[in-house]
């Protein structure tokens, strides 16, 4: 067993004030963690300019490992333990924010950013697939945020840059993570669970950078894992 210190998002985000407005979920300034396998299938957050084309495809192509939630609008605990009650990788689309929550509350999250240098080459990659039209900038701009605010909520980053297999590279990973042992926090909060809602990605992607605590980041490369 260990402590660390968890690192709490500004209350000044609109992710968070809406959260607390629905379900008081406190994150204390120091907690016991534990180092567990987890014995279910951790649920997957994507994230990075081809992050929807991934989850597309995991959904579409391999519905036997991995499957979404209903109501994508606002994600409750339940629909995620219903997921992984049929041993699969519940996939979600959320907010940095409640990435934070789901870590607190022991689902023990693999959160993956996917990682493109380059405007030109976000372009060319989405293209390749078949992706809706989305402003490279706008995505650059995203990417960016994630990298210089939330690093600490990363368990890998696959550098899809100079990698055309990128989402075979994806596949593996996620398997190769599943397998590790992994940072949990000891106990459950004393919030009602089943009062805790996730919200999802488009309301970060409607923040400011300045709405946001400038947090040190941490660099991974392809397959650095925490």
């Amino acid at each position: 067993l260990k402590e660390r210190r968890t690192k709490s998002l500004t209350k000044n985000v609109i992710d968070d004030v809406t959260f607390e407005n629905a379900c008081d979920m406190t994150f204390p300034a120091y907690e016991r963690v534990t180092l567990r396998h987890p014995q279910f299938q951790r649920p997957l957050v994507l994230f990075g300019p081809l992050a929807d084309i991934a989850r597309q495809r995991l959904l579409a192509n391999f519905a036997v490992r991995f499957a979404g939630v209903i109501d994508e609008s606002i994600v409750r605990l339940s629909a995620i333990d219903a997921v992984i009650a049929t041993n699969k990788h519940c996939v979600l689309d959320i907010s940095p924010g409640s990435v934070e929550r789901l870590q607190l509350a022991q689902y023990a999250p693999i959160v993956i950013f996917i990682d493109v240098e380059s405007r030109s080459r976000i372009r060319e990659l989405r293209s390749k697939a078949g992706a809706p039209a989305i402003s490279s900038k706008k995505l650059s701009e995203q990417a960016h945020k994630i990298k210089k605010h939330y690093s600490y909520l990363l368990t890998a980053t696959l550098d899809a840059t100079k990698e055309d297999g990128w989402f075979e590279a994806l596949l593996q990973l996620i398997s190769h993570l599943q397998d590790r042992r992994v940072w949990m926090p000891e106990f459950r909060p004393l919030t009602n669970l089943n009062d805790v809602i996730l919200l999802p990605m488009h309301n970060f992607q409607n923040q400011s950078d300045s709405d946001i605590e400038s947090l040190k980041g941490v660099n991974f490369e392809l397959y650095r894992c925490l």
